[in-house]
């Protein structure tokens, strides 16, 4: 199990946040933090309602460059899961980002991830609705 940083790189078509789950766990390591560049095919995106305790979801149609995704990959009952947030180009060099639910690689995915020592765990809390890290 290393524990220095690693490029990983995700190929066209492939889910982002499955991708680097796999990454995760073909390197074992406990948990990560990781950022990185490339671009995103259909992504979809959501914001929070803390009223409703659910993410509004909105999916964007056609390819988008990724200039920058930051997250984590902790686990929650059990199982590995990523958590990230994105900012998001058009071609007209606009920028938009939210949080990230799911998207496929469009071109590549240059994904640096830095492992960490300890596993996070997320658990219920029910004051949000949210899986949240647990600092015990």
């Amino acid at each position: 199990m290393s524990q220095n940083p690693f490029i990983f790189v995700v190929k066209k078509g492939e889910e982002l946040h499955e991708a680097i789950i796999r990454g995760v766990t073909e390197v074992k390591i406990n948990g990560a933090v990781f950022s990185g560049i490339g671009a995103l095919l259909n992504p979809v995106l959501g914001f929070f309602d803390e009223h409703t305790k659910t993410y509004a979801e909105k999916k964007f149609e056609g390819l988008f460059e990724l200039l920058s995704i930051n997250g984590n990959v902790t686990k929650a009952d059990g199982k590995f899961m990523a958590h990230s947030h994105v900012v998001l180009g058009r071609e007209d060099c606009s920028t938009f980002g939210g949080h990230f639910l799911s998207g496929e690689i469009g071109v590549t995915g240059e994904i640096l991830i830095t492992p960490l020592s300890e596993t996070p765990i997320r658990k219920f809390d029910e004051e949000t609705g949210l899986k949240l890290i647990s600092i015990v």
